[in-house]
């Protein structure tokens, strides 16, 4: 079997997996789940330089808890390729959440004058 590159498209990517869009849907939301707890532990940690034997880990958690759920398992390759994104994607929400929060509420104040309907 082929692997999947990292430079894969979501297609490509939920071929690879075997997964409807339902079970696809669900894959994404685990693995997101996952990325997010891994940056919760550790803000600067990527996918590439986490440690093999939590990679394993965490594909095993992914795959047995789709299991649960009668979908079908995915290949480390598939798991790689997501978590690579969702990784990346989610340190990307937590910076882009941080900098809108501490400057929202100036620029919202600085732009838009005081409405008693909008405001209230």
């Amino acid at each position: 079997m082929a692997t999947l590159p990292v430079g894969a498209s979501v297609d490509d990517a939920k071929m690879a997996a075997g997964h409807d869009y339902l079970q696809w849907k669900e894959f994404y939301r685990l693995t997101l789940e996952e990325a997010r707890a891994l940056l919760d532990k550790n803000p600067d940690q990527t996918w590439t330089k986490l440690p093999y034997s939590e990679k394993c880990r965490i594909t095993e958690k992914v795959n047995d808890t789709l299991a649960t759920q009668r979908i079908p398992r995915v290949s480390s390759d598939v798991v790689h390729w997501r978590m690579t994104y969702a990784v990346r994607d989610t340190k990307k929400g937590a910076t882009s959440a941080s900098s809108t929060t501490q400057g929202s509420s100036s620029a919202a104040s600085a732009a838009r004058p005081y409405d008693p309907v909008r405001d209230i």
